[in-house]
């Protein structure tokens, strides 16, 4: 897979349907699961309830219009054949989810019975493709936060040896990859700041080279740069560009519209994917066409 392709699920899903056939203990195909008898996915490190109105939206969506798409899982042979260590967590389950994790948790809060799953174990032919197809569908979506994606990047990289064929499997560059392993060397405070989406990553990208305690004082420094008042004496800044000097002036304040992009992601692409997950399709409708008229 070369560096920068899109993994996308549907090529997983595709290629464990054609390949199933070669597996002599699969038993698959499309069926409706009693959640007693299904297994959450214990290798993903996606935080299902991290986002409580985004669970909420789906829980209404499957109250009104049922479960629309089937999630992915393998039987319980085939997944204890590669995480045999898993064995207590997933306890007396036939089947182990691949994906659908929150549509999972929806349908417990709906009090539904079963969950239709597609049954692919081919997605369990190794530890590595087990691990790529989890966060597949995550990293299409925009829907890790930077050290979720981190810990699934750790996770493939100690399966494989080395982060360069972690970024083939992903489609990503193996900088990508080093970036994300680095934010785990982060202090625990800074790592929760960038989930809580408090600090871009362009602020931390070398923090993991210094100390625990410089990584705070890192840390509050931008805080208060972010939250200073702006100057009212534009001389005082003229004679003193921000950056240098001992006294450099505070960074100025936020605009409300500046912190909001923040706050959203600061991405195109995830801003995007927030608005999605909030905003019904006539109003995405109605946003574009306000954005986009002359």
């Amino acid at each position: 897979m070369p560096p920068g392709k899109a993994v996308a699920l549907g090529e997983l899903v595709g290629a464990a349907t054609s390949n199933a056939a070669h597996l002599p203990s699969f038993v698959g195909g499309r069926r409706d699961i009693k959640l007693a008898t299904l297994a959450a996915n214990p290798i993903n490190t996606r935080d299902l309830k991290r986002d409580p109105d985004k669970l909420a939206e789906l829980v209404t969506s499957m109250r009104v219009d049922g479960q629309i798409q089937a999630c992915a899982g393998v039987n319980r042979a085939a997944f204890l054949a590669i995480f045999p260590e898993h064995a207590k967590s997933i306890g007396d389950a036939t089947i182990v989810q691949v994906t659908g994790g929150r549509r999972r948790l929806a349908a417990v809060e709906l009090g539904m019975e079963t969950l239709r799953v597609d049954v692919l174990d081919d997605l369990a032919e190794s530890r590595v493709r087990f691990i790529r197809a989890t966060g597949a569908e995550n990293l299409d979506r925009d829907d890790l936060d930077p050290i979720e994606e981190a810990k699934m990047v750790e996770m493939l990289v100690g399966e494989l040896g080395e982060g360069k064929a972690a970024a083939e499997q992903l489609g990503k560059t193996p900088a990508w990859v080093t970036q994300r392993l680095n934010l785990l060397k982060l202090d625990a405070a800074v790592q929760a700041a960038i989930v809580a989406r408090e600090i871009p990553l362009r602020e931390v990208r070398d923090l993991h080279k210094r100390s625990s305690a410089e990584q705070l004082t890192a840390l509050e420094a931008w805080r208060n740069r972010t939250t200073a008042p702006a100057s009212t004496d534009p001389e005082a800044d003229a004679g003193h560009p921000r950056g240098t000097g001992s006294a450099a002036a505070p960074r100025q304040r936020l605009s409300p519209t500046a912190a909001a992009f923040q706050r959203l992601g600061g991405t195109p692409s995830k801003i995007a994917g927030a608005l999605r997950s909030q905003m019904q399709p006539d109003e995405i409708a109605e946003l574009i066409r306000l954005l986009t008229e002359q």
